[in-house]
């Protein structure tokens, strides 16, 4: 999908992901994860709770307590890391904006944090060593959303969704909820008409600097 003139040609950042970790806008939509080997991980519940669990079992051990009014979790590139809800307000924050480029990490202790650029913790939820690692490794599989902002996808497209909220989002949401969804690129109203679009693609795509678009990929 291309529209219009496009301001530039080039390739955006090859997206990658350490399983443990979100670096500069990575979010977490509901039911994706990190994991920390098969010990512990972080998942954005379906119900707006960001959660710590730990091994096989999954037992909840903290959370943000955003059940019924999150939506995604996001690490924004100023260094915050979120949890916004459908209408991208944050309902809950670790206050750490002012860091660029920070990243947030499951540690090996079970601890979630907030480090700079020096991997000097700036937040952390203090949970390390509260639960046992023991674990019947059932897997370590992992998801996040990476968001590009100012990037339009050409090629790959199955499925268009006019949403009815100009909101990248909701177009991330429906990407990280179709298995057949790699890529998306999300255009605001005005460009194909009088709502926003997503696009949902099926593929890797070739990339366009546009500072309309936002576009996303699905990393596991």
């Amino acid at each position: 999908m291309m529209i219009g003139a496009m301001i530039a040609l080039g390739a955006a950042a090859p997206a990658s992901a350490t399983p443990s970790q979100l670096t500069n806008e990575q979010w977490l939509m509901p039911n994706q994860a990190v994991t920390d080997g098969c010990y512990y991980r972080a998942t954005m519940q379906q119900d707006g709770n960001f959660m710590l669990s730990s091994s096989g079992t999954l037992s909840k051990y903290w959370s943000t307590g955003t059940a019924g009014n999150g939506a995604y979790a996001r690490m924004q590139s100023d260094g915050n890391f979120v949890v916004n809800n459908w209408a991208d307000s944050a309902v809950w924050a670790t206050g750490t904006g002012g860091h660029p480029n920070a990243h947030a990490r499951l540690q090996d202790d079970g601890s979630w944090v907030v480090e700079d650029t020096n991997n000097a913790t700036l937040w952390s939820s203090y949970t390390g060593g509260e639960v046992v690692h023991s674990s019947n490794c059932s897997g370590s599989n992992f998801a996040v959303t990476q968001v590009y902002f100012g990037w339009n996808g050409s090629g790959g497209d199955y499925r268009v969704i006019a949403l009815d909220q100009p909101r990248a989002s909701w177009c991330a949401y429906y990407c990280s909820q179709d298995s057949q969804c790699k890529t998306f690129t999300y255009v605001p109203p005005g460009i194909q008409g009088a709502k926003a679009m997503c696009w949902l693609k099926d593929r890797p795509v070739t990339w366009y600097a546009d500072s309309r678009m936002v576009s996303g990929i699905i990393v596991h």
